[in-house]
């Protein structure tokens, strides 16, 4: 049958079947033919998990041996995810970087194009080790780093970052196209990291193109003070980037309002456009530390009440940005995701925030134009997210039993209170999604 069927309808039938490892297993051994195809899709994502001082473990081993019995699979692997030992996160145990154990899994993959590192610890682990894995993996194209702990006290200085840019060919550029740095929680990374991400990514623009940059991770309160704060946007990407995210922040725990963290949000946003190419944007909105004070302060509540956020909210700085006068701020933008590190129900008193950005986005109301939208000035727009994530500190902070319950309530607060703040995006057929602790 396999003779008789077009590639095209076998490939089809195959791609159906994603995701379903075991049905894929299975049509792989019906005949030599369909054995590519299938190891396309079994293999392509691969995750395996560590363990400390170069040891690995048992499926990450048995990966390994069936790679050294059959290297042909190796080549199948594009995407690599490494985290700890499920038994290291159940007990606790810091999970140690181990740069050796990581060079020999990533070595035999050689169409390797993702890394994505999860959750691990050490001194070793720097800003300085990220860049140098972007250089020492050459068919890395996009590098992603969670709930890591990167130690800020390691610095790279200016002559380190030039010695590094000076390895290699002169004028070849580095693979790397997308890096993401996001964390949540109390694994937050030192913000000063971030910002001497952008400073190294300027000193290695002949070297590094990137499209996309995530810098997402929860803020300490000591940088709602600073005064003096360089900018997240690397102006070196203003012709490539096409995706850029970013964490804000200007509430101290207390619910007080800083102006100076307001007056950097509008720098940042202020900012963006710089990059007219840029598609898509995510902003992450940290009330990680006022969601933790609140508890403490209202111990019965749960969640605790929701403090009036700052006036005017970030989101109607954004939608200053995109309403300004004259060209559009920018022109290709297809999508915005809004992640809020706060309880859901929080975010409902920003109604009249969300009519703001609806209107600079998709237009206002117009019922004598079809459709009922007036003129839109980002055609383009079509998929708007809108996410909370907090569920783990509830977890920790109240127990299992209340966790379920919080979660519980989230289909009706995503009905009654964000969905009718959305309505003008549904209306003019963006694409909205709700995601609440997911």
């Amino acid at each position: 049958m396999l003779h008789r069927l077009p590639v095209e309808i076998i490939e089809r039938i195959i791609d159906l079947l994603d995701g379903d490892i075991p049905s894929l297993a299975a049509c792989s051994l019906t005949c030599r033919g369909l054995l590519p195809i299938c190891r396309t899709y079994i293999w392509r994502e691969v995750t395996l998990s560590m363990l400390y001082e170069g040891q690995t473990e048992t499926r990450t081993a048995a990966f390994f041996e069936l790679i050294r019995a059959d290297p042909d699979v190796a080549s199948y692997v594009s995407t690599l995810s490494l985290c700890p030992d499920a038994y290291l996160v159940e007990e606790g145990i810091p999970a140690p970087w181990d740069r050796a154990t990581v060079n020999d899994i990533v070595a035999p993959l050689p169409n390797l194009r993702t890394l994505r590192l999860y959750g691990f610890r050490g001194p070793e682990l720097c800003l300085y080790e990220l860049m140098t894995m972007t250089r020492d993996f050459p068919t890395i194209e996009e590098l992603h780093v969670q709930d890591i702990i990167i130690d800020d006290s390691r610095d790279p200085t200016d002559t380190d970052l030039m010695s590094l840019r000076s390895t290699g060919p002169p004028g070849v550029r580095w693979a790397l196209k997308k890096l993401a740095i996001v964390a949540t929680g109390e694994d937050y990374i030192h913000t000063w990291v971030l910002v001497r991400l952008v400073s190294a990514l300027e000193l290695f623009a002949d070297r590094v193109h990137l499209e996309s940059l995530d810098v997402r991770t929860t803020i300490h309160r000591y940088f709602c003070t600073l005064t003096e704060w360089p900018s997240l946007v690397p102006t070196s990407a203003a012709s490539c980037l096409r995706h850029f995210g970013v964490t804000i922040r200007d509430v101290y725990p207390t619910r007080e309002e800083s102006t100076v963290a307001q007056e950097r949000i509008r720098r940042v946003l202020s900012e963006l456009p710089q990059h007219r190419p840029l598609r898509s944007l995510c902003l992450q909105y940290d009330l990680f530390e006022t969601f933790l004070f609140a508890c403490h302060a209202h111990p019965d509540d749960r969640p605790p009440p929701y403090p009036p956020l700052p006036s005017p909210s970030f989101l109607d700085v954004l939608s200053d940005v995109l309403s300004a006068p004259g060209e559009p701020a920018l022109p290709n933008l297809e999508r915005l995701s809004l992640v809020f590190l706060c309880p859901s129900d929080w975010i409902a008193c920003l109604h009249t925030s969300f009519q703001r950005l609806a209107a600079a986005l998709v237009g206002t109301p117009d019922h004598a134009r079809p459709g009922g939208v007036g003129v839109r000035r980002y055609p383009a727009f079509a998929h708007l997210e809108v996410r909370t994530v907090i569920v783990e500190a509830v977890r920790v902070l109240w127990g299992d039993e209340d966790k379920e319950e919080y979660l519980a309530r989230q289909d009706a607060v995503k009905r009654d209170l964000i969905l009718p703040m959305l309505a003008p995006f549904v209306r003019a057929g963006v694409d909205v999604r709700v995601v609440l602790d997911g």
